[in-house]
């Protein structure tokens, strides 16, 4: 997995999201990390199987919690809607084993998921899609 060095006691800003080509079956997620305005790494991750575009965007927040040290102070941001409302009514019936790994992996740490428009010229939100669609293409 990709190391990412991140300030020390820093909040981090992590832009995720999830992509999946219907026509291809191809699945992505990316995520774009930022500190203090500052672009401090990215990642992302190729999908297999069945995924549909729900999953991939819990794939993004698992992936980018993964990669945030211990004990770190996180936002989330993604444009997904959905992920948003579940995550905040705690109604993990819909891919409940990404939800538990998420759980997991958030474990120890202070996680913030915000809703932001997509494709709406925010540059990092756009580059989280970006990284998202290149990995799911292969």
């Amino acid at each position: 997995m990709t190391k990412i060095h991140f300030p020390v006691n820093r909040h981090i800003c992590a832009y995720t999201d999830g992509s999946h080509n219907p026509n291809t079956g191809d699945s992505g997620w990316g995520v774009v990390f930022v500190v203090d305005g500052i672009d401090v790494g990215r990642a992302g991750g190729r999908l297999f199987g069945n995924i549909n575009p729900f999953r991939a965007e819990i794939h993004a927040l698992v992936g980018a919690i993964k990669l945030t040290p211990p004990r770190s102070i996180v936002t989330l941001c993604t444009d997904s809607l959905h992920v948003v409302t579940v995550f905040g009514k705690r109604h993990f019936d819909h891919a409940p084993d990404l939800w538990k790994e998420f759980t997991n992996a958030a474990s120890g740490r202070i996680v913030r998921i915000e809703w932001i428009k997509g494709h709406a010229d925010n540059p990092y939100n756009l580059e989280a899609d970006s990284i998202a669609r290149k990995v799911a293409e292969g």
